[in-house]
């Protein structure tokens, strides 16, 4: 830290140069960013984090978990019916004063027929990011996938927002159709008959500067 009297100072200019790192000899005594430039801060799948967001560019990542969905039998058929899967959104956003972050990304259901939940991005107790999750499938109809919102307060400089896939009735003793998860990340909040995915959060650094 670098403090001016009690003061701490969070960047150091050279006329109107930014400082980015100062050393003493060969060793770095002083660094604009609190991390490494692309740096994974959190990756987790279900989860939550929670910490202080510094000043810069930031990319956040989130899936809302899927639904799961229903079997039933007819005229002697079975029949499956699927979760939607949850909403992916992959946001890079300038962060222009430090503020509490808070990021959560849901569990998976474990049983049938129960909707999925929502993960979402919230900044000194701002809702700024939600990725919500996909419905439960019912008799002969299944689940709708989630859907993205972003709030304007947000500073975007670029955005991937995906709603989730709905999910399908299929003739099946297993599963049923669609749900597909359409997360970048390990399939986070695929959407099926007897269980669903997680949920899932990434948090990267980019950079100081907007």
């Amino acid at each position: 830290m670098i403090f001016k009297g009690t003061v701490k100072i969070g960047e150091i200019y050279h006329g109107g140069t930014l400082i980015g790192k100062v050393f003493k000899g060969k060793t770095k005594v002083w660094d604009v960013n609190p991390y490494e430039k692309g740096e994974v801060v959190s990756y987790q799948s279900p989860g939550k984090y929670e910490g202080t967001l510094s000043v810069g560019v930031w990319t956040v990542s989130l899936c809302g978990s899927g639904g799961s969905g229903l079997g039933w039998a007819l005229e002697g058929y079975p029949w499956a019916a699927n979760g939607g899967s949850g909403a992916f959104a992959e946001v890079t956003f300038y962060n222009p004063v430090s503020r509490k972050i808070v990021l959560f990304a849901p569990a998976g259901n474990e049983a049938g027929s129960l909707d999925g939940a929502a993960a979402y991005m919230e900044l000194d107790g701002e809702r700024m990011i939600t990725a919500g999750g996909g419905t439960k499938g019912v008799f002969n109809s299944g689940g709708k996938g989630g859907v993205v919102t972003i709030a304007e307060a947000l500073d975007v400089l670029s955005e991937t927002k995906i709603n989730g896939n709905d999910g399908g009735v299929k003739l099946s003793f297993d599963e049923g159709s669609g749900g597909e998860s359409v997360s970048k990340y390990d399939e986070w909040g695929k959407g099926s008959r007897d269980g669903s995915n997680a949920g899932g959060l990434r948090l990267v650094y980019e950079r100081h500067v907007r």
